[in-house]
């Protein structure tokens, strides 16, 4: 297990490098400064900028957050007793497209396309690490326990650094390379449902609460909308006396 384990951690790290490489091509682009500085800045500007719509939508993620806390037993067993040959199949293979691993390997083929195609992939990157980060950090804080664990949906410990469960990393990311995708080539009706099967996989998979995936999923959507919140891609034109705003992806 643990050899299992040091294999993945050294493959995940060649990913890592070969898609921050591919990400360097660009001479225009700094994914590190847009990573550790300018994502961090986009974030506090998509919720500063419009502080009833960020007030609204905090309001409503809590509020649907404790519904479904209140009834995680309820909808893991609802999720949990459809189990059969047909359900394994379907939710270990969405299962995989939550995995960082898998997922930087289909990314690292997006740098073979042209600008746009880099660029995307540069914002999957970049928003797969800013919710994998503030994911560890709120597992560390909360320290919930997995379902696995048999201590019910109540269990928690406080600042542990063991695996934890609350949120839930593989629906964050795929709802982060979802949410980027599919506003990128208009097919959010496609790539939402997909990363919505990851999040029903981790329940079905007995590694998650459903509030742990609600989390997830917000996390996700919402770092990558703010990775794709680039004001410098504006550009307002006059014709006719007249002002359009246009924006390029």
């Amino acid at each position: 297990m643990k050899n299992r384990i040091k294999i993945q951690l050294r493959v995940f790290a060649v990913f890592i490098f070969l898609g921050f490489a591919c990400a360097a091509r660009s001479d225009d682009y700094s994914i590190i400064d847009n990573l550790f500085f300018e994502d961090f800045e986009a974030i506090g500007s998509a919720l500063s900028d419009d502080r009833l719509k960020t007030g609204i939508i905090t309001a409503s993620l809590a509020a649907a957050t404790a519904v479904v806390m209140c009834n995680d037993e309820n909808i893991r067993s609802l999720v949990r007793d459809n189990s059969g040959k047909t359900g394994d199949y379907i939710f270990d293979t969405a299962n995989y497209l939550g995995d960082p691993l898998y997922i930087m390997a289909a990314d690292t083929l997006l740098f073979l396309g042209g600008e746009k195609e880099r660029r995307t992939g540069q914002k999957i990157l970049e928003a797969m690490a800013i919710s994998g980060l503030v994911g560890y950090a709120g597992k560390v804080v909360f320290g919930r326990e997995r379902p696995s664990s048999g201590n019910g949906p109540d269990s928690y410990r406080w600042f542990d650094f063991a695996d934890n469960a609350m949120p839930s990393g593989h629906t964050s990311t795929a709802f982060a390379w979802a949410t980027v995708l599919g506003d990128s080539y208009d097919i959010g009706y496609i790539t939402y449902p997909l990363a919505a099967l990851t999040g029903i996989a981790r329940v079905y998979k007995n590694a998650h609460w459903p509030s742990d995936v609600l989390i997830g999923a917000a996390l996700g959507i919402l770092t990558a909308k703010a990775v794709n919140y680039a004001p410098e891609d504006l550009t307002v034109t006059f014709y006719d006396g007249k002002a359009g705003v246009s924006y390029v992806y």
